[in-house]
């Protein structure tokens, strides 16, 4: 990394990496069962040195059922391991529920449990459910909704003392592209393409076998997050 480089959208403050090593391995144990070992390594510019060592083992049940578990060590500090045990349940394509224990490097050990829809890519709802015994979020849930023209998010949290703290966000992006104005999701630095469908309107435009998009009264759609 050059010392004077600077991420987009970065803080002022931010330390920077002055050198980073991410090296992992995996390996098959059984037909369902599966292990991973990874290896991270950054210094910064002031001499400092991070190293991280983590291993995991991944677990394949019946009804696709997945149970997972991972221990991590700080190898530059005399702080203790943490690791994590969840067992996932999928109830539908998009439904699922899960149980999690995770200890932390002070032996802090949160119990959470959820229940989650997840968020498809093109337009429609995600959301999600969690309760945990943790004091700084003991009820957590969200909502997420995908439109044609970018995301609208509310989230609600409640701690131990039965305080509750609401937050409305939306995010996307607009822009000028072949002579069409566009509002969309976030395009990020992803890649991205304008689609002309004659001049039908809400022609429902797919991008790998899920919605993406549809036209509208000019036959046109911008497709974001394209591979």
């Amino acid at each position: 990394f050059d010392k004077n480089y600077h991420q987009f959208a970065s803080i002022e403050d931010e330390i920077k990496p002055k050198e980073r090593i991410i090296a992992g391995y995996g390996l098959p144990v059984s037909k369902h069962i599966s292990a991973g070992l990874n290896y991270t390594s950054q210094s910064d510019w002031d001499g400092d040195l991070f190293q991280l060592l983590s291993v995991s083992l991944s677990i394949s049940l019946a009804e696709n059922i997945f149970l997972n578990t991972y221990a991590t060590k700080s190898l530059d500090t005399q702080q203790g391991w943490s690791g994590g045990l969840s067992l996932t349940i999928p109830l539908d394509k998009q439904r699922s529920a899960a149980s999690s224990i995770v200890r932390d490097s002070s032996s802090q050990q949160i119990t959470t449990i959820e229940l989650n829809q997840s968020v498809p890519s093109g337009p429609g709802f995600g959301w999600g459910l969690r309760a945990s015994d943790d004091p700084q979020q003991r009820l957590y849930t969200n909502l997420v909704w995908n439109t044609n023209k970018g995301q609208l998010v509310a989230e609600a949290v409640e701690n131990s003392d039965w305080n509750t703290s609401v937050r409305l966000a939306a995010n996307g992006t607009v822009g000028w592209f072949n002579h069409l104005f566009f509002a969309t999701q976030n395009l990020g630095q992803q890649s991205f393409a304008v689609v002309k469908v004659g001049d039908f309107a809400d022609i429902p435009i797919y991008r790998s076998n899920q919605l993406a998009a549809h036209t509208n009264n000019q036959g046109l759609a911008l497709i974001p997050n394209l591979l």
